[in-house]
């Protein structure tokens, strides 16, 4: 017998795997489509979030005098133009004139704002008890009648005052005015403390 006809004939091949076609479209598992979609949901998401190139490399805008434009501008947009322009006007007067002071202490700046808000109205109600109108007009009183009358004796002040800041001091009898002399001459007393007190921390805080 030749050798061509002693020849073994060759195995088949193997089917291929399941979802591979041979000259044909592949075709997927159903199983993977939940995990295609989850990958493409990604990679959009990934996209999106990139900056643009324009973006990553602009600049803050800025304000006036350079610095970044913030909440100060924002605010100082809202002030009507007058107003606006005499603010800045006098700030820059300011700084022209003490610019070495304001320099030396970077604090100053701070402490002259809280000052300058303190002084435009409406100014806020002082904690504390509202001050009875007598007392208000003894304190002013006493400032007036000690320029007036410097020789005068303390009770004769005081009794100068009671006349003219106690409704009614007059129709008193004698015991109750002095009642009420002393009472007004305590409250004034302690409201001038508390006063003493206020602008000692003031002072502190601006210190």
């Amino acid at each position: 017998m030749s050798r061509a006809g002693n020849k073994q004939p060759s195995p088949a091949p193997d089917p291929p795997p399941e979802g591979v076609g041979i000259g044909k479209l592949e075709v997927r598992d159903p199983r993977f489509a939940e995990l295609d979609r989850l990958i493409a949901h990604q990679e959009a998401a990934a996209t999106t979030a990139l900056p643009l190139p324009d973006q990553r490399h602009s600049a803050p805008s800025r304000g006036e005098g350079g610095h970044p434009a913030g909440r100060s501008d924002s605010a100082a947009a809202r002030l009507p133009e007058a107003l606006r322009g005499e603010v800045i006007e006098y700030a820059r007067l300011l700084a022209r004139r003490h610019r070495a002071v304001f320099e030396a202490d970077p604090k100053l700046r701070d402490r002259a704002t809280r000052l300058f808000r303190r002084e435009l109205p409406p100014k806020s109600r002082r904690p504390g008890r509202p001050q009875q109108p007598s007392v208000t007009a003894a304190i002013r009183l006493r400032k007036q009648f000690h320029q007036q009358f410097p020789d005068q004796s303390p009770q004769e002040g005081w009794e100068r005052i009671a006349q003219a800041a106690i409704p009614g001091y007059g129709d008193l009898p004698p015991y109750r005015q002095s009642q009420e002399r002393a009472r007004l001459r305590q409250r004034v007393k302690a409201c001038e403390r508390q006063r003493r007190r206020r602008r000692r921390a003031e002072k502190s805080r601006q210190d």
